[in-house]
């Protein structure tokens, strides 16, 4: 049933009550819903869907830009135990995940490297009000009592500042509800195709202290997610007399073994509330998280299908311990938040580096001529070796804002500080470094040398201090039209320092310096509303990177110190409800213009006698267009439609790259021509899903079939960078179809699932690492078809 807009001063305020209620009451809703109808007939129509995306509570219909919204009922239907799981369903934000916890988020084909080292990435995570973005190395939080995932798409930097760049994933936890005794249960059996058992098991209890007053929510889980990589019996790399690359005769049998990249998890949230009075209320929480990997999700094609050859035990653990108050006031002029969030994050790894060592002796024998000390790779016959790292993040973030919402102004305004430290420590270990000429050429160098089988130490200590003041304001011009201005100020320090022993304990290099930065990203929207359920938007927003300082050694071509990055964001949109409600049709179309890129580059005095390092540059600019827009519909009473995608025109270098340096032949300049694509993401993506949910009148319940799909078109895997030893490689399409049957009544529910019923192989990333050079490749893939049941019980 459609309305008339009416009087802004009316109608605005009536629909900020109605979404505040409905967060209230139904935090947990999905997307589509059944409901009465106010004529009384039981209809199938699309429910609100609340969100916080503008940090206030809106109806996501009301918001003047992209944002997909996943209720935790959404969660339940969709499946969703990992970000492989609900990446699939945001067309516009693509991954990159080698194992849990070592993932990096792109949206809208924002991303220059899949694995960077140094800079910072485009796109950020928030774990309800804190961000916890870094480099690669995302974690991996469980969706387990999750209240909401929202994936705001393009430039979030006024309200969400750094790292927020092209887009920001946030996941929002349901907090104690003092009003009421709550419990649930959610326990899962199943299997892997070409691979193990898989189970999880999960429970929440939310328990009314002092009624209305206080209460507390126990959360606690454990899953282990089955492996499906084998670890085959193969020959080692090594080059031959002429240097020319051979495999054997040194073998890997003594850690063959099948299923290595199983992962375990362990989890527990503890949270109270407590409403102080009706205007005051406190939220404390504390999170706990550990994930333990046997192996990557990579596998070698020319082995075989879901097979590797890996010379050492791999292993990948990563703990984290989060600490949240916040405190929410009503002022009566003005609605306060404060939140002051504390994270501390332990890391700790070990990878197979035989193919890394071997690489490095295949190199020398090519390249001692241009570099001498190149004679310290060669690591003699059957080279093998071991990658370890430990890591330590440490963050506190406060943000305290103000909020006000009227007839005719609403306004947002705060403060943000967030000091962050990191530690790393990374060893390069050899199986015989002491024994070989490697080790001989670094006593030439060096002198006499205690033995050692670490070949290269490096580590960093660094701190990162943010300060930023923010804001915006809605102006309602008429009943129909609203401007909005938002800005944000900033002010970045950063300190480095870093060390390298090679091979330890010498050590041959210091760093340390420190960099600052300031600067100010505005924003500005208009929104005309036809009626009350249509809508059209127009938008422009910024986002950036904060610039760093290069771990250089030598006399690099490249600046030691680079500066930000800056994405401009022109996007218009509308968002629709036809039907009465039956159907919504959304989109958004939008031109971006990345400015003084940051670029992970090889400094071009590699090839004058200095030592091969990855720097940070701010060379060149890329131009993205493209379009995304979401479709839902409610046809007919229990049958549930949606669909998805983004669709990129252009998504590229937009002017040719060319470092060199005095004396440097162009053949050997660094150069990325105008025209490359950007890496990582699709040109089309798209997801859908059709869930029909039917009486059982004799069991007192529903039924249900859902099958859901997505679609991820061919990307490609690094910037074309020429020279570069490793080519650039196109990650194949791929496409994965879920089904699932189930059953649920009001306090139970069961379901039968397949996941990824074709058994699809999907490239989630191809390395272009040493492993050709052997005619070897490596792959990382998603989980193949796998199967099962789980059970939900309500209390």
């Amino acid at each position: 049933m459609q309305e008339s807009r009416g009087n802004t001063s009316q109608y605005l305020p009536q629909r900020r009550l109605l979404a505040k209620a409905i967060s209230a009451a139904v935090a947990g809703s999905g997307m589509m819903a059944v409901h009465a109808a106010q004529d009384g007939a039981q209809k199938s129509v699309l429910e609100e869907v609340v969100v916080t995306a503008r940090k206030r509570t809106e109806n996501l219909q009301d918001i003047p830009q992209a944002v997909v919204a996943f209720t935790t009922d959404d969660i339940l239907r969709y499946g969703f135990k990992s970000v492989e799981d609900y990446a699939r369903f945001i067309p516009s934000m693509n991954y990159v995940s080698t194992s849990p916890g070592q993932t990096k988020l792109v949206f809208r084909g924002v991303a220059d490297s899949a694995t960077p080292y140094i800079a910072e990435p485009t796109s950020a995570m928030y774990l309800d009000e804190q961000p916890l973005t870094t480099y690669s190395q995302t974690p991996e939080v469980r969706p387990v009592d999750i209240q909401r995932i929202e994936a705001l798409s393009g430039p979030q930097g006024t309200l969400y500042g750094a790292s927020s760049q092209s887009g920001t994933l946030r996941l929002i936890t349901n907090k104690p509800d003092p009003t009421a005794f709550a419990a649930n249960m959610n326990a899962g059996l199943g299997g892997v195709d070409h691979g193990e058992l898989t189970y999880d098991v999960d429970g929440m209890v939310n328990i009314p202290l002092i009624d209305n007053k206080l209460a507390v929510r126990l959360v606690g889980f454990h899953a282990h997610d089955g492996g499906y990589i084998d670890n085959v019996l193969g020959l080692s790399w090594d080059k031959d007399a002429a240097g020319n690359p051979i495999r054997g005769p040194g073998t890997n049998a003594d850690v063959v073994k099948n299923d290595v990249n199983s992962v375990e998890w362990w989890g527990a949230r503890a949270s109270i509330k407590w409403l102080v009075n009706d205007d005051w209320s406190a939220t404390g929480m504390y999170n706990y998280q550990r994930s333990y990997a046997g192996g990557w999700n990579d596998f070698d094609p020319t082995v075989g299908d879901l097979k590797t050859v890996k010379f050492q035990k791999e292993w990948r653990e990563d703990q984290w311990h989060q600490l949240g108050l916040t405190i929410e006031g009503n002022l009566g002029w003005a609605n306060l938040v404060s939140a002051t969030s504390y994270f501390n994050r332990e890391i700790n790894y070990q990878q197979d580096g035989t193919v890394y060592h071997a690489y490095l002796k295949f190199v020398s024998y090519y390249d001692h001529t241009l570099y001498p000390q190149y004679d310290v790779y060669n690591f003699g016959p059957q080279p093998s070796g071991r990658i370890w790292l430990h890591q330590l993040d440490r963050r506190w973030t406060q943000e305290v804002r103000l909020s006000h919402e009227g007839p005719k102004w609403n306004w947002t305004v705060g403060f943000f500080y967030q000091g962050a430290e990191e530690k790393w420590d990374y060893r390069s270990y050899h199986r015989n470094f002491a024994g070989s000429q490697a080790f001989d050429a670094w006593k030439l160098l060096y002198g006499p040398l205690p033995d050692t089988s670490v070949a290269w130490n490096s580590g960093e200590s660094s701190t990162h201090d943010d300060i930023a003041l923010f804001g915006e304001v809605s102006y309602n011009l008429t009943d129909k039209l609203t401007l909005t201005f938002g800005g944000r100020y900033y002010n970045v320090d950063v300190s480095r320092y870093y060390f390298v022993r090679q091979p330890m304990p010498h050590v041959s290099y210091i760093l340390d310096v420190n960099a600052k930065e300031d600067g100010f990203l505005p924003k500005g929207e208009v929104q005309y509303h036809f009626t009350d359920d249509k809508m059209i938007y127009a938008l422009y927003s910024e986002g950036f990177r904060t610039g760093g300082i290069n771990r250089s050694r030598g006399n690099p071509i490249l600046p030691r110190q680079y500066d930000s990055d800056l994405l401009k964001n022109y996007e218009a949109g509308v968002k629709t409800q036809w039907l009465d409600n039956r159907l919504q049709i959304n989109a958004s179309g939008y031109h971006m213009d990345w400015e003084n890129i940051q670029l992970e580059l090889t400094d071009p005095s590699y090839f004058l006698g200095e030592p091969y390092q990855t720097m940070v540059a701010n060379i060149g600019s890329a131009v993205i267009d493209g379009i995304d827009w979401d479709i839902s519909a409610v046809p007919t009473s229990g049958l549930e439609l949606g669909f998805s995608a983004t669709y990129l025109f252009s998504d590229e270098i937009a002017e040719q790259v060319f470092v060199t340096a005095p004396g440097l032949p162009a053949s050997d300049a660094l150069v990325i021509p105008k025209g490359s694509r950007l890496p990582l993401s699709p040109e089309f993506s798209a997801a859908a899903y059709a869930q029909y949910t039917f009486p059982v009148a004799q069991w007192n319940g529903d039924g249900y079939v859902r099958f859901q799909y997505s679609y991820t078109g061919n990307s490609v895997n690094m910037l074309n960078q020429s020279p570069e030893p490793f080519p650039r490689l196109t990650q194949a399409s791929y496409d994965i179809g879920d089904l699932k049957i189930g059953f649920e009544r009001p306090t139970w529910a069961i379901e039968a699932y397949i996941n990824n019923l074709w058994d699809e192989r999907p490239q989630i990333y191809l390395s272009n690492f040493g492993e050709r050079y052997w005619g070897g490749d490596r792959v990382t893939t998603a989980r193949p078809r796998n199967f099962g049941v789980k059970f939900r019980r309500e209390f």
